[in-house]
């Protein structure tokens, strides 16, 4: 994927930037997450496996999970 602001720098510069995605998809092959960061800034693996388990707790347990949880 590359951000509009990535578009201006390819017609200013010749460069572009690539946003780092995240998706989590379902076995039934759902999309349950994105998460998007800029080029410059790393993915946050502790936050991908939080979330990932705040999902897996929802559909199991039914249960809705809170802020840090």
């Amino acid at each position: 994927m590359i951000s509009q602001e990535d578009l201006e720098k390819v017609a200013v510069k010749g460069i572009a930037f690539t946003i780092r995605s995240v998706f989590v998809i379902n076995p039934s092959k759902k999309i349950r997450l994105t998460m998007m960061y800029p080029a410059p800034t790393g993915r946050n693996s502790t936050e991908v496996l939080r979330v990932t388990y705040s999902l897996q707790s929802g559909d199991q347990k039914g249960v809705v999970t809170p802020i840090d949880w």
